[in-house]
C-alpha cells in the first residue's frame, strides 16, 4: 500500500503511538539480544501493515448494518461476517453449516464467501514482529549404515565422551598416603571419597551406553526387514515388552530410551518410539503393524470427499474391506493419534 495513503486509514495520533511502540520494541530486542526484528523501519512498516489490513477488514465485518458488503471477490454479503462471530460463534465453531444457512437466511455460495473471509483474519497480527524460529535440530543418538546387505550401528561420538579420572589427583592421593599427620589423613580420606564418586560416575556412564547398544541392537533385530528396505509396510508389530524381555530389562527402562532416542537412518532421522505398535491381525491371520493401519486410514481421509467426510464407522468397513478388522473404536483411537478431527469437523463447503 502507498504510504501517502496512510494517513486516510491511520489517524495521525494512532501513527504516533504505533511509530513509539516500534521504537520500544526495537529497544527491547536490542537490549536483550532478541531473536525478532531488530531493523527499526522494518518493525515500523510491519505495525502500519498490520493495522492497515485489520482496520481494512474490521470495516467489512463490523458494518453489520450495511445492505451489501463487496469483499473483493464479487460476491456481496449483508453483514453476515459479523453476525456468525457475534451471534452463530458456537454453530461456526463445530462447524455446522445447514444451521448457519438457516439461522442466516442465505444460500450455501453467501455462506461460503463469508467463512472465506473470516478465514483470511489474523488473529494475532503481532505475530509477525517476532520470531519463533528456534534451532530444533536434531543430533541423532545412533548412527545406522546398510552395507553390502548388513546393518551396522553405532553410538553418535557426539554423545559418547571418553571420559577419565585425571591422574593429578591420583598422584595427590598417592604422594598424601605417604605422610602419617592428620591433616594428610584428613585430605587422603577426601580425595579417595572424591575419586570413588568420580569412578561410579564413569561406571554408570558405561552402563548406560551398554543399555543404549543392547536396546538398539535388539530393535534392529526385531525389525530387520524394515531397516533393509526403509518400506514401513514390513514394521512388524512391536511392543516394550517385547524388547524389555530380550534383553533382560525393566520395561521402564525401554521406554526412556524409546522416547527419547533418535537413530539415523538411510530413510531419514527416526525417533525410537515410532518403531513400537500395537498387531492386529488381517483376514489371512497374519499379524500386522498399527503403524501399516494407520497409513491406510490417513490414505483414505486424504482422499475422501470433504462434503461428505467419512464417518468411523464406514472407515471401519472400508478397512474390512481391504483385509483388515478393525472396530470403529480403534479407528477412532487412531485418527485421534494422527490429530485428525471428527468427520464434522472435516466438512468443507
Amino acid at each position: 500500500m502507498e504510504k501517502n495513503n496512510q494517513e486516510n486509514i491511520i489517524k495521525s495520533d494512532q501513527l504516533e503511538k504505533l511509530n513509539e511502540y516500534a521504537e520500544l520494541i526495537y529497544n527491547e530486542n536490542k537490549k536483550y539480544n532478541l531473536t525478532g526484528l531488530k531493523n527499526l523501519k522494518a518493525i515500523k512498516e510491519i505495525l502500519i501493515d498490520e493495522s492497515i489490513y485489520t482496520l481494512q477488514y474490521s470495516n467489512i465485518l463490523l458494518n453489520e448494518s450495511a445492505e451489501v458488503i463487496d469483499i473483493g471477490t464479487g460476491a456481496g454479503i449483508p453483514g453476515v461476517p459479523l453476525k456468525i462471530i457475534k451471534n452463530h460463534f458456537n454453530e461456526f465453531s463445530h462447524k455446522h453449516y445447514n444451521k448457519l444457512q438457516e439461522r442466516l437466511g442465505i444460500d450455501e455460495k453467501k455462506l461460503k464467501t463469508a467463512l472465506d473471509l473470516i478465514s483470511k483474519l489474523n488473529p494475532k497480527p503481532g505475530g509477525a514482529l517476532t520470531s519463533n524460529t528456534e534451532n530444533n535440530q536434531i543430533v541423532p543418538d545412533f548412527i545406522l549404515k546398510l552395507e553390502e546387505g548388513n546393518l551396522y550401528v553405532k553410538l553418535n561420538n557426539r554423545n559418547e565422551p571418553q571420559l577419565r579420572v585425571s591422574n593429578t589427583y591420583k598422584d595427590m592421593l598417592y604422594s598424601y598416603s605417604e605422610s602419617d599427620s592428620k591433616s594428610n589423613k584428613e585430605a587422603v580420606q577426601f580425595i579417595k571419597q572424591k575419586l570413588d564418586s568420580a569412578q561410579w560416575f564413569i561406571d554408570a556412564i558405561r552402563q548406560r551406553y551398554q543399555t543404549l547398544n543392547l536396546t538398539i541392537n535388539a530393535i534392529l533385530d526385531h525389525q530387520r526387514e524394515y531397516f533393509m528396505s526403509g518400506d514401513e509396510k514390513k514394521l512388524k508389530p512391536m511392543i516394550l515388552k517385547d524388547i524389555a524381555e530380550k534383553i533382560n530389562m525393566d520395561i521402564s527402562t525401554i521406554s526412556r530410551v524409546a522416547n527419547s532416542k533418535y537413530i539415523d537412518t538411510p530413510y531419514g532421522t527416526k525417533l525410537l518410539k515410532t518403531f513400537f505398535s500395537e498387531g492386529l491381525k488381517n483376514n489371512e491371520g497374519e499379524d500386522v503393524s498399527s503403524i501399516e493401519i494407520k497409513k491406510i486410514l490417513e490414505q483414505f481421509i486424504t482422499d475422501e470427499n470433504k462434503k461428505k467426510p467419512l464417518t468411523d464407522q464406514v472407515l471401519s468397513l472400508m478397512m474390512k474391506k481391504k483385509g483388515y478388522i478393525v472396530a470403529r473404536r480403534t479407528i477412532a483411537k487412531y485418527r485421534e493419534q494422527l490429530d485428525i478431527p471428527v468427520a464434522r469437523l472435516r466438512k468443507e463447503l
